[in-house]
């Protein structure tokens, strides 16, 4: 995970690893645990094999091999199917309102670890502006929005359902939870400011506004966070006003390339004005 995170090559490659995985459907004797019907180690070999994916966008688009290369647009869907059939399979007592206290992760837990996996593949696809970006931008753009909505509590959807969920998917205000909230909400701005009508109005605004509420929430528990709140706001504000003019004053939209040189400079200066502001308040 650290090495997928920080974009380095795994320590140990799958090819080197010979041991199969547990089978899950062998129960574990322990009175203390209640019996699951697909055993106690499903949770943990349903994430192994998320991994194991991940390690697949890792060889076909990060390596150095890759970089003068055109991606392979055949093997990315391949890769995707292979992450909506993970999908498919996530453990069934991951919806038993019970599951926290089951060695089991929740439902959501598990579809937000997919987002951020398929987002792992998406944002090298789209980067430049090439075919990849033309045919895989609205899949980033949607997962992207996703990702945000599954890291806020939407308290209607509680309030009728009687359901209980979690604001924050993994461990309250750690490093690979806020990491994952502004890697969601960065990804969905730039597609948006891409192409601003890639998604309808109302879906970016929630988005945006899911992503922004919990930002906020964890620069207000953890200060070193407030930086990653300040650029989020700030590159949102300019996203929000360009969709919006695009919305009700239709033009030819910008070339690809005229679109990624601009959101090149906003995000410098986005980043350049937060340093600058925490330095100032640093020195008063």
């Amino acid at each position: 995970m650290a090495a997928t995170i920080l974009g380095r090559p795994p320590g140990i490659s799958d090819d080197d690893i010979d041991v199969d995985l547990p089978d899950p459907s062998v129960f574990v004797i322990d009175v203390s645990v209640p019996p699951l019907r697909s055993g106690s180690m499903a949770s943990a070999v349903h994430y192994i094999k998320l991994k194991q994916i991940g390690s697949q966008i890792q060889r076909a688009v990060y390596t150095v091999a890759h970089r003068n290369h055109a991606p392979d647009i055949p093997a990315a869907w391949s890769i995707l199917g292979d992450l909506q059939q993970w999908e498919r399979e996530i453990p069934s007592e991951a919806s038993l309102e019970a599951c926290g206290s089951l060695p089991c992760c929740s439902s959501e837990w598990f579809e937000l670890r997919a987002v951020e996996t398929r987002l792992q593949l998406l944002r090298a696809l789209c980067s430049g502006d090439g075919e990849a970006g033309q045919t895989f931008m609205g899949l980033l753009a949607a997962d992207a929005a996703r990702g945000c909505q599954l890291q806020y509590v939407v308290s209607e959807f509680e309030r009728l359902t009687n359901r209980k969920r979690m604001l924050h998917l993994g461990q309250p205000l750690s490093t690979t939870s806020l990491h994952s909230a502004f890697t969601c909400g960065f990804n969905l701005l730039y597609a948006v400011f891409r192409k601003p009508t890639i998604l309808p109005l109302k879906d970016v605004f929630d988005a945006v506004k899911a992503a922004s509420t919990t930002l906020f929430t964890y620069s207000q528990g953890d200060w070193t966070s407030a930086p990653l709140y300040d650029v989020f706001e700030e590159l949102s504000s300019i996203c929000i006003d360009r969709v919006t003019q695009h919305s009700f004053s239709p033009a030819k939209p910008p070339s690809d390339g005229s679109a990624t040189s601009e959101w090149r400079k906003a995000s410098e200066n986005a980043v350049s004005n937060v340093g600058e502001s925490q330095t100032n308040a640093t020195r008063s």
